[in-house]
C-alpha cells in the first residue's frame, strides 16, 4: 500500500524541521536566541579595572625581581587576570615593563608635587 503524496511530504517536512532545530541548537542555547546579551548576574569586567590591576602587580613585581627575574605568570595570578589579558592590554613583557616606567615616575612626579619643594 502507497501512502499518499501529501503525507509523505508533510511527514518528510517535520523530520526535517526537527533536524534542523537540534542543529542549531549550540551548547544547550537555541541559535536564534539573541546574542550580545548578557544574563544579568553573569560578572562584567571592566577593562580599564584590570589594566590597572596589571599594571599594579607588575609594578610589584618589576620592583621586587627585576626585568629579568619577573614572571608574567606571577603577574597575571597577582592581578586576578589571565596571560593572554596581559598581552593582550600590553603587548609583550618589553611593552608591560616600559608602562609600569612611566608609571613609576608618574606617581614619584606626584609625590614631589605633594612635598611642594623648591626648584
Amino acid at each position: 500500500m502507497s501512502v499518499p503524496a501529501s503525507r509523505s511530504a508533510t511527514g518528510k517536512a517535520k523530520a526535517a524541521s526537527e533536524k534542523t532545530a537540534r542543529t542549531k541548537s549550540v551548547q544547550g542555547r537555541s541559535a536564534t536566541a539573541p546574542r550580545g546579551k548578557r544574563d544579568s548576574a553573569a560578572p562584567r569586567r571592566d577593562a580599564d579595572r584590570s589594566r590597572r590591576l596589571i599594571l599594579d602587580a607588575a609594578l610589584v613585581e618589576f620592583s621586587e625581581k627585576g626585568y629579568s627575574g619577573a614572571r608574567i605568570d606571577t603577574i597575571a595570578a597577582q592581578a586576578g587576570v589571565s596571560k593572554p589579558m596581559i598581552y593582550s592590554y600590553y603587548g609583550d613583557k618589553d611593552d608591560l615593563y616600559a608602562a609600569a616606567l612611566r608609571e613609576a615616575y608618574i606617581q614619584i612626579r606626584a609625590g614631589e608635587s605633594e612635598l611642594q619643594l623648591e626648584n
